[in-house]
């Protein structure tokens, strides 16, 4: 399911053996900012850039409508 599981299998066993993992909770946000910025590229229809300001704040819009309702 999207991944989750085998980063999860991954962080546990890192725990178990007492090794740093290799993904960090940078790796993380910089995940993140890549998927914000491909879910507002599609929704304005132009490139935009995984630095711009404005995806510190954006919520895509299946976000936006399940809030809604």
């Amino acid at each position: 399911h999207y991944g989750y599981s085998n980063e999860n299998r991954h962080f546990v066993r890192a725990f178990l053996d007492g090794t740093p993992p290799t993904l960090t909770a940078e790796d993380g946000v910089e995940v993140m900012r890549i998927l914000m910025a491909a879910y507002r590229s599609a929704e304005l229809e132009r490139v935009v850039d995984p630095m711009e300001e404005a995806l510190t704040s954006f919520l895509p819009a299946a976000v936006r409508d399940a809030a809604e309702g």
